[in-house]
């Protein structure tokens, strides 16, 4: 089966790159604040927008939902949380989505 390549002018691309990028670049998830210290057991990320910052061409601003499994207790627990981040996203020599400098994305409120 042949696979299409990705497109720069394509949004649901962008999110298709960016998604690849977290898959095969995050190592671990760590939380900061009152939840410091808990060990994330899994997580999904769900990218569910990508709009580009107004002052700057390059920048994009990521939305999205993360599913944690983490520990708590003898036990674990899943929630879906609220993320941001940010990324810088090019074209590339093909016109396919190139991401760089996603750094962290931010866990901001529980669903």
């Amino acid at each position: 089966m042949v696979q299409r390549k990705l497109s720069f002018d394509v949004d649901d691309d962008k999110i298709a790159a960016i998604t690849a990028y977290v898959r095969n670049n995050v190592s671990s998830i760590s939380f900061m604040g009152k939840m410091s210290g808990v060990k994330v057991r899994s997580a999904k990320i769900e990218i569910g927008t990508v709009t580009l910052f107004p002052s700057d061409n390059q920048h994009w601003s990521i939305k999205g939902h993360a599913h944690l499994e983490y520990q708590k207790g003898d036990g674990y627990l899943t929630q879906t949380f609220l993320f941001s981040s940010d990324c810088q996203l090019s074209k590339g020599e093909n016109g396919e989505p190139i991401v760089s400098n996603l750094t962290s994305i931010q866990i901001t409120d529980v669903l």
